[in-house]
């Protein structure tokens, strides 16, 4: 990263800032006044493709705002007024309507919202006044409707649970023989990656590196999990975003 602070401590950013991908490529640039953002804010891809557009004021976005998945498809378009009143709609990486609706605040759903299954299938039909919600009809993958409307939302989850997949990850990520560490005993390297609709892991990025020899290790790991159980939300199946940091421990 790169960027400028207005304070000796560096806590308060005030001006331009760059942050930067492990690879070198530019993860994001934009403006910051008095710690918050303004103006035009970009991010990318480690492959350098565009990941979304979005313009700020005193924090918040307003105007249009764009976001793109990593295989070019749009993700969402987002419209707010300086009041903070505006429409969303989003897409699954298929290119089918993911939502749709209206916003209040910036970011709190408004009015009556509509989600959607990959397959293009309505999921819930919702209705919020004041940011609360007051009523929801929940459907099937084939469009049927749903009587238990309870909520079933739920991060990705690895079969067996965290304990079990931290199991996994032991066997998995062994220190290589043929490297010491010799000012300290251990090293820890980051991965992200994305669980999609169907419990698959794709979208793995080394986020932050400590060696080549390692870092493979560690996406070699990710990459030969089994199926996870996929992330619920709003009576539907969503991609999930997980940020793994993975201990390589020296052995005495």
């Amino acid at each position: 990263m790169s960027g400028k602070y207005i304070d000796k401590e560096s806590r308060v950013k005030n001006g331009y800032f760059y942050y930067f991908h492990p690879n070198g490529f530019l993860d994001a640039t934009g403006k910051y006044e008095n710690d918050k953002k303004k103006g035009l804010w970009l991010h990318y891809y480690p492959n350098g493709l565009l990941k979304d557009s979005a313009v700020y004021s005193n924090g918040n976005i307003i105007g249009t705002s764009l976001s793109w998945y990593s295989n070019g498809y749009m993700k969402d378009s987002t419209v707010i007024n300086e009041e903070g009143k505006g429409v969303q709609i989003t897409w699954f990486d298929n290119g089918n309507l993911s939502s749709a609706g209206f916003l209040i605040n910036h970011t709190k759903p408004s009015g009556i919202w509509k989600y959607y299954h990959k397959n293009g299938q309505i999921s819930s039909k919702e209705t919020y006044q004041n940011e609360v919600l007051t009523n929801k009809l929940y459907f099937n993958e084939n469009g049927d409707a749903i009587s238990d409307t309870r909520s079933n939302d739920r991060d990705a989850l690895f079969p067996g649970g965290d304990k079990t997949w931290q199991k996994y990850l032991m066997k998995q990520a062994y220190f290589p023989e043929q490297f010491k560490i010799v000012n300290g005993d251990k090293a820890v390297v980051v991965v992200t990656f994305t669980i999609n609709e169907d419990g698959k892991v794709e979208d793995i990025e080394v986020s932050t590196p400590f060696y080549p020899a390692f870092d493979k290790i560690a996406k070699d790991a990710i990459a030969k999990s089994p199926v996870w159980l996929p992330s619920i939300n709003h009576n539907r199946k969503v991609k999930f975003r997980i940020l793994q940091p993975i201990v390589f421990a020296q052995s005495d």
